[in-house]
């Protein structure tokens, strides 16, 4: 990991190369994991849905007033 920046007052980081290269196979081992007992089938299905809901979110933050609903925070 490498800092960014020589202001004091904020800092950012930045993956080297080499933790750019290992990504990939961390979050493929996290997924593996997660999804262990799942058939093909059903993490197909939890792939689609939540393509779906993305779909979702993406049309409610682009709309007319650029505000998502709120009714799933409420309840509704």
């Amino acid at each position: 990991m490498n800092t960014l920046g020589s202001d004091q007052s904020s800092r950012g980081l930045a993956l080297t190369p080499e933790g750019q290269r290992r990504i990939p196979a961390i979050f493929s081992g996290v997924l593996d994991d997660l999804l262990s007992g799942f058939t093909p089938e059903e993490v197909g299905l939890l792939k689609s849905m939540l393509k779906r809901v993305l779909a979702n979110a993406d049309s409610q933050l682009s709309g007319p007033t650029g505000n998502a609903s709120t009714s799933f925070c409420n309840g509704e």
